[in-house]
C-alpha cells in the first residue's frame, strides 16, 4: 500500500519542499511525497534548492503551489513550523 503525504506550509517555498524531498527520497514505493502552501511564493528559495543538492537529492520538478490542489487529501495531522526564536 503507498500512503500518500502532503507537506503543508505558509509559502511552501523551504520546510515543506525539503520535507518533499527528503520522503520521495527516502521514503522508496511506500510513500507518495507532495508540497504546498496557504500563501505560496511560487518559487524554491535557493537556500533550499542547496541544500538537496547537496544532500544528492533531485530537486527537478520542484516548485511552490498552493494546497488548494490537493483535493484527495482525507486525513490530516497538522503541523506547525514556526521561526525560531534565540534566546541568549
Amino acid at each position: 500500500m503507498t500512503h500518500r503525504v502532503l507537506f503543508v506550509c505558509t509559502g511552501n517555498s523551504a520546510r515543506s519542499v525539503l520535507a518533499e524531498a527528503t520522503l520521495r527520497a527516502w521514503g522508496g514505493a511506500r510513500f507518495e511525497a507532495f508540497s504546498a502552501g496557504s500563501q505560496p511564493t511560487g518559487r524554491i528559495h535557493p537556500y533550499a534548492l542547496d541544500t538537496l543538492a547537496e544532500a544528492g537529492m533531485p530537486t527537478a520538478g520542484l516548485r511552490g503551489k498552493s494546497f488548494h490542489l490537493f483535493q484527495w487529501h482525507r486525513r490530516v495531522l497538522p503541523c506547525r513550523c514556526v521561526k525560531s526564536r534565540r534566546t541568549n
